[in-house]
């Protein structure tokens, strides 16, 4: 991952446009989350307390997920909502790991000159 990301910065409108798509992915991940939550807490009774989820509920539930921050008050019950729970925590993480790692990039070998 580190040879892609040194690979991106050396190459300035590749990195551009590698960043650029970075919320874009973020705003995906987050909206495709609170869907599939939003569908399960309707689909399969008892799935989340409370249930079911409210859209605004399934978004802020993604969130709190994806922050890993986990307050407590909507949780899974369900073995199947636990288990997209987990992969979505998995996702966050890896997703993060790629974030600092392509800013740790830019930073370390800064701009490069064209040539």
């Amino acid at each position: 991952m580190a040879f892609l990301a040194t690979k991106l910065v050396r190459q300035p409108d590749k990195f551009a446009f590698g960043i650029s798509r970075l919320p874009v992915s973020l705003i995906v991940f987050l909206v495709a989350f609170s869907i599939i939550y939003f569908q399960l807490s309707h689909r399969l009774p008892d799935s989340f307390h409370p249930s079911p989820l409210t859209p605004v509920m399934a978004i802020y539930f993604t969130i709190v997920t994806f922050a890993t921050v986990g307050y407590g008050d909507i949780y899974p019950n369900h073995d199947l909502t636990r288990a997209v729970a987990a992969v979505e925590i998995i996702f966050a993480m890896l997703y993060t790991v790629l974030v600092f790692g392509v800013v740790g990039t830019a930073i370390m070998y800064g701009p490069t000159k064209r040539q």
